[in-house]
């Protein structure tokens, strides 16, 4: 597949996620779709069909890019508990992570494990996608492994 059949593939899923989980203006919300658009071009190169399904690698993009504009002080809001109860798990572990995951209180955190244990990123990946060090990342994953045991 290419990167014009991605798009018009995934075109609507991605609007669709966006317009759902970015509260603004109609043209602040079309700069976040276009601002994810341009990472999907970028990124496509990344995209492994092997490795998962399109749309779950679109979810990927869209959160790092929400997270960004959040993280550059755009002014967006972004419901990130929403955007992950949005998220379909497939198994029961799955389901209880995402139920855990909801339960914690600092949206920090929340992103940091929902990117840990249901998107699968690396700690670097989190570190460099959250602008945390990685030092961080750790502390905050080993705090809800130590609560969650």
């Amino acid at each position: 597949m290419n990167v014009d059949e991605f798009y018009r593939k995934n075109y609507k899923h991605l609007c669709n996620r966006l317009r759902r989980y970015v509260r603004g203006t109609s043209l602040e919300v079309e700069d976040v779709v276009q601002e994810a658009f341009v990472r999907v071009v970028q990124k496509f190169d990344q995209f492994d069909p092997m490795k998962g399904k399109d749309k779950v690698w679109v979810d990927r993009v869209i959160f790092s890019t929400l997270w960004n504009m959040k993280r550059k002080t755009i002014p967006i809001m972004v419901d990130i508990e929403d955007f992950i109860n949005s998220i379909e798990v497939s198994t029961a572990t799955d389901k209880k992570v995402k139920d855990r995951i909801l339960n914690v209180v600092d949206d920090t955190h929340k992103a940091v494990l929902f990117a840990v244990y249901l998107l699968n990123y690396s700690r670097a990946d989190v570190s460099a996608v959250l602008k945390l060090s990685d030092f961080e990342v750790r502390e905050i994953i080993s705090k809800y492994q130590m609560e969650w045991e």
